[in-house]
């Protein structure tokens, strides 16, 4: 194992050009008032540049794909600081586990003004093997340890298991975790948990038994959440991998079915609110008025491999918004030439994060990184389209934002009477009680 044996290592890091951008405090545009944004049915164009042009190189692309990361750490999730250079690692113990198979390393990193803020993080490496090893980093240490740590371990990864909470102790005091240790910035829990992720990986990174290549990232809940926006924000990270991550994740905010998880109910005073940036809140009773859905997020990991994993019974996560958010991303990586590389997974079940779903992450990265195949039918779709999102022939204009009225399921949002806009009238079955429910956000008056 490369891990040194002296008890305490510096380590210094030069700041790369990817976590600059995430640096600043101010946002890099000028994005509108939630009072001044107005309401719109159906997915928003990520093709649709501020200036009105349409993405249609990869150097529009690439400036595009800046404003949105800008665009949701301004709305979503607040903007987190850069990578600290003072990074230190503390071994706390070593043993051997699963019965030989790893070899387990419990250890602290220490970083940022006065080395006071510090994250716990369990590595586990397989006896198998002298690597380099690809990694798996999970951020959901406090629920106990994965059970996907033998599969994965058996399958020759290394497992990085860090508490995310050390980072904030998942409520709405800002006089504790990291928040104190940088006020000038704006950074709800999602984003410090998300800033962990690329804090474990700068340690990884110092280590001669991890392939720096093949890393990938996967949480469950609100740690799918975590890890979906880590994926996003860091360039680093080789295979994106969230599960069950519903509203803020996986899901959409516009898209639902019964009881899933939508914007009015996570973000009450008496729920998590403060996982997202206060601005966020604004959208709780308007989510017609959100200039983004989470496809933008998806978006942003293209063209690196994504997967997002369900349970299909698993309602509060909203699988089926899942998948339009994911059908809709899939233009983007159709873009790039790749749309195998994004895609769902469903399995039966409800709200877990089980060996099943791991044996997809493994085999969906195994896919990427080492060219074997997935089993058949792996990117089993499981819903109906919504809408008619996707044509195949991104990025030629199409129908964001506008709903198909022909389609049997037809259930729009609402939209504004805009020049060139697709306009359908809410149908008529609609209520006004659903008009405003947590349930619908469906359909407003204009």
């Amino acid at each position: 194992m490369a891990i040194c044996s002296t008890h305490r290592i510096l380590i210094l890091f030069v700041i790369a050009l990817w976590s600059t951008t995430l640096s600043a405090q101010e946002p890099a545009y000028d994005f509108p008032s939630f009072d001044s944004l107005i309401a719109k049915r159906g997915l928003p164009d990520p093709f649709l540049m501020v200036d009105g042009r349409r993405v249609k190189t990869l150097q529009d692309w690439e400036a595009q794909r800046m404003y949105i990361k800008d665009m949701l750490l301004y709305y979503q999730y607040g903007y987190y600081p850069p990578a600290p250079k003072n990074i230190e690692v503390e071994i706390k113990s070593s043993r051997t586990i699963l019965k030989g198979k790893a070899k387990e390393t419990r250890l602290v990193l220490s970083m940022g003004p006065n080395h006071s803020i510090t994250i716990r993080v369990d590595l586990s490496v397989p006896t198998k093997g002298s690597g380099p090893y690809p990694v798996v980093i999970t951020g959901d240490r406090e629920w106990g340890r994965t059970e996907g740590l033998e599969v994965a371990t058996e399958r020759g990864y290394m497992v990085a298991d860090f508490y995310r909470t050390d980072l904030d102790p998942d409520n709405d005091d800002r006089t504790n975790g990291v928040h104190p240790h940088y006020p000038e910035y704006d950074w709800a829990t999602l984003s410090a948990w998300a800033w962990g992720f690329s804090r474990v990986i700068d340690y990884l990174e110092t280590l001669e038994n991890v392939d720096k290549d093949k890393i990938v990232v996967t949480g469950h809940s609100r740690g799918g959440k975590t890890a979906l926006l880590a994926g996003a924000m860091d360039d680093r990270i080789a295979v994106v991998v969230p599960n069950g991550s519903g509203a803020g994740g996986c899901g959409s905010l516009k898209y639902m079915q019964g009881g899933a998880e939508s914007l009015m109910r996570i973000s009450r005073d008496d729920k998590f609110h403060y996982w997202f940036q206060p601005r966020f809140n604004d959208f709780k009773r308007r989510v017609d008025r959100l200039p983004f859905d989470q496809h933008f997020l998806k978006a942003l990991v293209a063209p690196r491999p994504l997967l997002c994993t369900d349970g299909l019974h698993d309602e509060w996560a909203n699988p089926w918004g899942g998948q339009q958010t994911t059908e809709a991303a899939q233009e983007v990586y159709t873009f790039f030439g790749v749309p195998e590389k994004v895609g769902h997974h469903y399995r039966q079940g409800g709200h877990h994060h089980n060996v099943e779903d791991w044996e997809a992450l493994l085999d969906f990265s195994d896919y990427n990184f080492f060219g074997k195949a997935l089993p058949t039918n792996f990117y089993n779709e499981n819903f109906d389209k919504a809408d008619s999102l996707i044509n195949g022939k991104s990025p030629v204009p199409l129908v964001w934002g506008c709903m198909d009225s022909s389609y049997k399921e037809f259930n729009p949002l609402a939209t504004a009477i805009l020049a060139g806009s697709c306009v359908v009238p809410c149908p008529a079955d609609v209520s006004q009680e659903d008009n405003h429910s947590a349930r619908g956000d469906m359909c407003y008056s204009n």
